[in-house]
């Protein structure tokens, strides 16, 4: 090469030749001198920096167009490419017009005169400002796409059409139990079990054909997934994978499922009182929500522990007595109070190893009936060949489970108790001689329902002095043992009366004046009470705000009477004055006498009635008196599908013309 010219260029070498190529370039291109001068200028870099040639040769560049920061770097490095140095390139940032700023990549190379020595630099500047600001987003996305997916306790992964993993989150490879380099670029095959796979490699496949967003359940890992997977797709709109996003819902399954397990015990074990059915329904429905084989039922009983109901163990056991040493593990749950699970019978120093060893239980879980403060057994739940600890959900569940089974229980010794007192006092409402002779007769009392099996409706018939006969049917306001006590004062009261009167109209007047002063407030009984001289068949009747009795004849049975005298009911005002009808029965002609629960029994909004019990009356007339109450009700149950709103007392009387005088 020739020597340099005074502008620093080689001689010899063609300015306008060199400035037409460069001219010619879509990248800046930029000619220094040793010193930093401006020596070639191009039209590309007129165009980034804003400057013409013409005003920019010359001049020093790094004072001209970089930032006093970066002189030194840039410096340092065109002196290294002028002594033949190795460089690792240049970006740097430059000043354009309107004071704008770029970043450029350059390549640098120096220019030999002909001596070989060093005259100046070609630097060669690609504008990478796009793809530094690009680069820079990509990297910006990825870490926001990084921050999401690690930041999230879901499963998140993007499978390509191949089903290989491209992407897996950290809980991804947790929940699988793998490291992430055994995950990604692996498909389903190579990870989970053939089975697994092949399931969701066809839902993978079903939902990239579809190209819909599909939301579903998985079970992976021994675990539950609520799944959402939709099509990946390119910018063409070209499906590309799937991408999936699953939640563990194990947790929230088996919450789930001891909460509709806890429901289900609890409507049945409300839908009873019976206290063996209380015990059988709540361990065989626990133990299947627990997930557990087996279940017992054990009661203290003076001083040692009855197995009293056994759940998939050897019913052979049921009414054995264990001591308190024998079972030590029942007696540390009376003694604390407190549930009690043993993941280990073998081992666990709690329990008797032999006893539960001839049981078959390898692991259980106990908790105590609790009732006013004291235990009166223990429910337990058992694994039997495995052993194995119970979590905080079985064991918060089966505290539920005993919680519910022994206020349960108290309500069932209470109703027993009750219900004993209960027959007593409805024996004593509900009474009726076995034979009257001249006299046919027939009664029924059916409860609304079992619960309230005390009522307030009685009946009686009992003789009185001069061959006469009294007969009663009444309602109490109200269930239960209030209104049986109200029953009972008014039963006596009536009866007491009745041996002194011969007027039920007076009977039923002084009735009422005690009743409105012994009674509670609100307490009120409707009443009809006959008095049947057996001689002449003469009825003396009163009806206290009662339904009316029905007299059918027997000459004639179209024929009806509709007994009423328009009196109060007993109880409700003090002031109240009865006033007697009188009818004569023949022989064969009935008495149908009842309480207003058979007139009011309902079908939807229809009432049975009277009209409709006027007619099952004559079409029952070849039934005996005795039957009749009976024929009556099924008629009545027939009418209403079998349901009752309130409870039903019937009483049939006729004569039979056996008694003389």
């Amino acid at each position: 090469m020739s020597e340099p010219d005074s502008e620093g260029v080689p001689s010899g070498i063609d300015i306008n030749a060199i400035r037409a190529a460069f001219d010619t370039a879509a990248l800046t291109i930029i000619v220094l001198s040793s010193d930093h001068k401006i020596l070639e200028f191009n039209q590309e870099a007129e165009r980034l920096y804003g400057q013409k040639r013409e005003q920019v040769l010359g001049k020093n560049y790094l004072e001209l167009f970089l930032a006093h920061e970066v002189r030194g770097q840039v410096a340092a490095d065109i002196d290294k490419v002028l002594a033949g140095k190795s460089t690792r390139g240049f970006e740097n940032r430059v000043k354009t017009r309107n004071n704008g700023e770029r970043l450029l990549s350059w390549s640098v190379s120096r220019l030999l005169d002909d001596f070989g020595r060093p005259t100046s630099v070609v630097a060669i500047g690609h504008d990478i400002t796009e793809r530094q600001e690009a680069e820079a987003a990509l990297r910006e996305s990825h870490r926001l796409l990084h921050a999401i997916t690690e930041g999230t306790s879901d499963v998140i992964y993007v499978k390509d059409t191949e089903h290989r993993y491209l992407l897996a989150n950290t809980v991804t490879t947790q929940a699988l139990g793998l490291k992430p380099e055994d995950i990604i670029g692996r498909n389903e095959w190579e990870i989970l079990p053939e089975d697994l796979a092949s399931t969701i490699a066809e839902t993978d496949k079903r939902i990239m054909n579809s190209g819909q967003l599909n939301v579903l359940e998985e079970e992976v890992a021994g675990r539950i997934w609520s799944v959402k997977k939709w099509p990946l797709r390119d910018d063409e709109g070209k499906i590309i994978g799937i991408v999936g996003i699953s939640r563990d819902i194990t947790d929230n399954k088996r919450r789930q499922a001891f909460s509709n397990g806890l429901n289900r015990i609890s409507a049945s074990i409300s839908s009873t009182l019976d206290f063996d059915e209380i015990i059988q329904r709540a361990i065989r429905e626990a133990a299947q929500s627990i997930g557990c084989e087996s279940g017992a039922l054990i009661l203290y009983e003076d001083n040692s522990w009855l197995i009293e109901y056994l759940y998939k163990l050897d019913e052979a056991k049921i009414g054995t007595r264990l001591s308190n040493e024998k079972a030590k593990h029942l007696a540390l749950v009376a003694k604390t109070k407190k549930m009690l699970a043993v993941a280990d019978c073998r081992i666990d120093k709690r329990v008797d190893q032999g006893l539960m060893k001839e049981l078959g239980i390898g692991s259980f879980l106990a908790i105590p009936l609790i009732i006013r403060g004291s235990v009166i057994g223990v429910l337990a739940f058992h694994y039997l060949s495995a052993t194995g600890g119970f979590d905080d959900a079985q064991i918060d569940f089966a505290g539920q489970v005993g919680s519910s089974v022994s206020l349960a229980v108290e309500n069932a010794r209470l109703y027993s108790e009750q219900r004993s007192i209960a027959d007593t006092l409805q024996e004593t409402l509900l009474t009726a001689p076995e034979e009257i002779r001249g006299l046919d007769f027939g009664h029924l009392y059916r409860a609304a329902t079992e619960i309230a099996k005390v009522g307030g409706d009685f009946f009686d018939l009992f003789e009185l002095k001069e061959n006469k006969i009294g007969i009663l049917v009444g309602d109490v306001s109200g269930k239960g043992l209030e209104a049986a006590k109200v029953t009972s004062m008014i039963k006596n009261t009536i009866h007491a009366h009745a041996h002194e009167e011969d007027s039920p109209a007076q009977i039923l007047e002084k009735t009422n004046r005690s009743a409105c002063r012994t009674i509670p407030p609100g307490s009120f009984a409707t009443v009809f009470l006959g008095i049947l001289e057996m001689t002449t068949g003469m009825l003396t009747y009163c009806n206290a705000g009662h339904p009316p009795a029905i007299v059918r004849r027997k000459a004639d049975v179209d024929r009806y009477s509709f007994l009423t005298t328009g009196n109060g009911p007993i109880g409700a005002l003090e002031g109240f004055v009865y006033t007697d009808g009188q009818i004569r029965l023949e022989a064969g002609d009935l008495l149908f006498t009842y309480t207003d629960g058979l007139i009011e029994a309902r079908n939807g909004a229809r009432f049975y009635g009277e009209k409709r019990l006027q007619q099952a009356i004559e079409e029952s007339v070849s039934i005996p008196t005795s039957e009749l109450p009976r024929a009556i009700f099924d008629r009545v149950l027939l009418f209403t599908d079998g349901r009752l709103v309130d409870d039903v007392a019937i009483l049939s009387v006729s004569l039979d013309g056996r008694r003389k005088p």
